[in-house]
């Protein structure tokens, strides 16, 4: 009877342990993707670099004057 219930509480504590390292695992895809998305959306803005100067354009990291 011991070895029984010894059994199932090192069953429940495995079962816990996987769970958990699971949810972990798809929290963490879900903030790479995250991360993805977010790089992503500056690919789409419509900035402007002007004239030759000392300022990095964020499209083409030229040296520009200003940027808008």
């Amino acid at each position: 009877m011991n070895k029984k219930v010894g059994l199932i509480i090192l069953l429940f504590i495995a079962s816990c342990s996987i769970g958990i390292r699971l949810n972990r695992e798809n929290d963490q895809a879900d903030l790479t993707l995250a991360v993805i998305e977010a790089l992503a959306d500056s690919e789409n803005d419509n900035t402007e670099c002007v004239l030759v100067g000392s300022v990095d354009c964020p499209k083409s990291k030229e040296k520009v004057l200003y940027y808008y």
